[in-house]
């Protein structure tokens, strides 16, 4: 059984929403299940389970279900900032190309925190300040880059 931090409860919770997240999702999955747009969210008993504790037992780590979607929110686009500036960006027209290409894999290869990342399937949910400033640093890396290439007016995005 491991370790049960803030870190290791998200990571699971993280890992059992990919798993039951593909394109064409059962509604049988026991790790996720469907809002009601039809979006994959994060169902409780399957990470506690792994994690060898009741559903319950999360609420020890994370006060809500939303404090719970605004952890998974915060580190998704913690992941995407951390892939982005990884990049080697050479001339700007490579640059954006380069770019595009990371954020395009980025958003695809996890079917669930695209949705939490870039739409809004949880209803009700709404990040908190903090985890939204992280997904402001995806928007202004983005702008930044696309002014530096001379594709848009960084001062004109807002």
């Amino acid at each position: 059984m491991p370790e049960r931090t803030n870190g290791t409860v998200l990571k699971t919770v993280e890992a059992q929403v990919s798993v039951g997240s593909n394109p064409t999702p059962s509604a049988t999955t026991p790790s996720a299940t469907r809002s009601p747009r039809g979006h994959r969210r994060p169902h409780a008993p399957g990470p506690a389970r792994e994690l060898g504790i009741r559903q319950p037992s999360l609420y020890e780590y994370f006060d809500s279900k939303h404090a719970l979607y605004d952890a998974l929110f915060d580190d998704g686009n913690r992941q995407l900032v951390e892939q982005l500036d990884g990049l080697r960006l050479p001339d700007a027209r490579r640059a954006v190309q380069k770019f595009m290409r990371a954020f395009t894999e980025f958003a695809l290869e996890d079917n669930a925190r695209r949705q939490l990342l870039f739409e809004r399937p949880l209803p009700g949910f709404e990040p908190t300040p903090a985890s939204f400033a992280r997904a402001e640093q995806v928007l202004d890396r983005t702008v930044g880059l696309l002014g530096a290439a001379g594709l848009v007016n960084a001062d004109e995005v807002s």
